[in-house]
């Protein structure tokens, strides 16, 4: 699904008068517009996982589905937290990776020049979401420790003799501790992150597309690539 507030780049794509949807043999403008389209559809989709991993989070599995499931609030939490880190992981590459091919497809000093900018600047505004999958930052290991200890509790309820000390009142206590500092995070970040996709957009398709529909940029499929046809 196209976010709202992409589809002005989507529009500027779709829209070009080199757009014919032809299945064979495509124009060099028009493969052109296909592979930066495709790489704004994955961006998005990222986008829109990193959102729904914000949804699972805040969910309690002790009052859905996954409590019939017998899955363990820390199991559930520590899945989903992995997953959006994950998915952060795979943003950066596909930026960085694109950023790459725009570079490598022009001989243009000047504009070769500005997409390293762009991609340092990207870069640098990542650094704290890379560092924190990576394991190298306080909040990080403090977060781990956490859900490490919440995992600690479900176990040591599952004795009947230690349930007298570790109740599951005590477990729903920290698990929504837990909880509070990664959604805290996830907010700040997936607002982060919108901005920075706005700004990402903006660029590839000013890099890409001159003002007046011309190209100063005509891009093409590597070797490194899968062999689909466009």
């Amino acid at each position: 699904m196209i976010d709202k507030k992409y589809q002005k780049y989507y529009r500027r794509v779709l829209k070009h008068k080199c757009v014919s949807f032809k299945l064979k043999d495509p124009t060099k403008e028009e493969k052109t517009l296909r592979i930066l389209f495709e790489n704004m559809r994955e961006i998005s989709i990222l986008l829109s996982n990193l959102r729904d991993s914000k949804k699972y989070v805040w969910m309690n599995p002790s009052k859905s589905k996954y409590s019939k499931k017998n899955i363990p609030m820390a199991r559930y939490l520590n899945y989903h937290l992995h997953s959006y880190l994950n998915n952060l992981y795979i943003l950066e590459e596909r930026i960085k990776s694109f950023l790459k091919k725009i570079k490598r497809a022009t001989n243009n000093s000047q504009l070769k020049d500005s997409i390293s900018k762009f991609e340092i600047n990207i870069i640098e505004i990542l650094k704290e979401t890379r560092n924190i999958r990576n394991n190298h930052v306080h909040q990080a290991r403090y977060i781990d420790e956490d859900i490490s200890r919440l995992e600690s509790f479900e176990d040591y309820l599952k004795t009947d003799f230690n349930s007298i000390i570790i109740s599951k009142k005590h477990i729903s206590m920290a698990y929504s501790k837990v909880k509070a500092e990664w959604l805290k995070y996830m907010k700040n970040n997936n607002d982060l992150i919108a901005d920075l996709i706005s700004k990402y957009f903006d660029f590839i398709t000013t890099c890409i597309i001159d003002e007046d529909g011309s190209f100063k940029i005509l891009l093409k499929k590597y070797s490194y690539e899968n062999s689909r046809k466009y």
